[in-house]
């Protein structure tokens, strides 16, 4: 994420210029002019020195790290999807020698620019609280006829850290108990940068019920804050229990099911991400390789990351197993060496 910064940054300052253009037809006006400007200098150096303190291991409030994030996004999101309409002005304007700019194009896109600032603005202010229950119903043929019927909320990606509004994070958790769910599964980024983000919420996290049991597991960021056993205990300490490469088994009259887990397939921040292939990934690997008769194969044809893994490491639907260890141990294998016999 630190490495995408400066990224991000040249982003922001190359939208602001040709955003500028539009003002600047607009108006002479050096207060409106200086006002642009001084606005993005004000919060692109106090985003800097809030990372740098951050990166020094500085107490810095998350309210002021959301606050600031907050008005980057209003700043930049409605210039940048407001340019589309300056780029097909200048798509124009290579036929017609480059005039100058036309008021009226620019005025459409800064009212565009306007509604969508009103709409980030209501995003950040009021959007983040109106959640939305996504129902799924899933089957399975060898699933015990005990768990039919078995409910499961799931929640992800609570990140404490931005979390500003006391009465707003309540309603979530009153949604998800509204669910009379048999099972709650956290999967993932409880915190943004801190364990300690989550410290005023572990009262409210802890009234959640579910009669079968709480389960998380860790997302990216949690791992990334360098404070896992901090984050474990936060969890822990509301009740919830983690699985960390672990697993647990809950039992419905005389039938049992297992709860496993694991990292997700790839991702996250640099150091701190799964391995190339994720711990799930592969037991799915595992289970598509002993179900193959044509056990030599390395994947199925439409493994839906294959395309990714074939650019990375040359490895297709059709190489073999045995290609792959001759390749990287540089040593012979039979020809369909692991291929069941039919």
């Amino acid at each position: 994420m630190i490495m995408m910064i400066p990224l991000i940054f040249l982003l922001w300052i190359c939208t602001d210029l040709y955003f500028y253009q539009a003002v600047q037809t607009l108006t002479n006006s050096e207060v409106v002019r200086s006002s642009y400007w001084g606005i993005d200098v004000l919060l692109m150096v106090g985003l800097v020195a809030v990372i740098s303190m951050r990166r020094r291991g500085s107490a810095t409030p998350n309210s002021l790290i959301a606050w600031l994030m907050g008005l980057m996004l209003l700043t930049f999101v409605p210039r940048l999807f407001a340019l589309p309409v300056l780029l097909a002005e200048d798509a124009t304007r290579l036929f017609r020698g480059f005039p100058p700019r036309s008021v009226a194009v620019s005025w459409i896109t800064l009212a565009l620019a306007a509604v969508l600032l009103l709409i980030v603005l209501f995003g950040i202010t009021r959007g983040r609280h109106f959640y939305r229950v996504r129902r799924e119903t899933v089957s399975f043929p060898d699933l015990p006829e005990a768990f039919d019927g078995f409910t499961i909320t799931q929640i992800t990606d609570v990140h404490a850290g931005s979390f500003t509004d006391a009465g707003g994070v309540q309603k979530g958790l009153d949604l998800v108990n509204a669910q009379h769910s048999d099972v709650i599964l956290f999967t993932g980024d409880l915190v943004n940068n801190q364990a300690a983000e989550m410290d005023r919420w572990i009262s409210p996290f802890s009234q959640l019920k579910a009669p079968m049991g709480k389960f998380s597991v860790l997302g990216n960021h949690d791992y990334h804050c360098d404070e896992v056993p901090q984050v474990v205990r936060v969890l822990q300490d509301a009740g919830i229990t983690v699985l960390e490469g672990t697993s647990t088994v809950i039992t419905c009259g005389d039938r049992r099911l297992g709860i496993a887990g694991v990292k997700g397939f790839g991702g996250g921040f640099a150091g701190r991400c799964a391995s190339e292939f994720g711990e799930l990934q592969r037991a799915i690997w595992k289970k598509q390789f002993e179900a193959l008769r044509d056990g030599d194969r390395f994947f199925y044809g439409n493994d839906p990351v294959l395309r990714e893994i074939e650019q990375r490491f040359g490895i297709t639907y059709r190489t073999t197993l045995g290609s792959v260890i001759e390749r990287n141990a540089g040593i012979d294998v039979q020809d369909n060496v692991f291929k069941v016999a039919g």
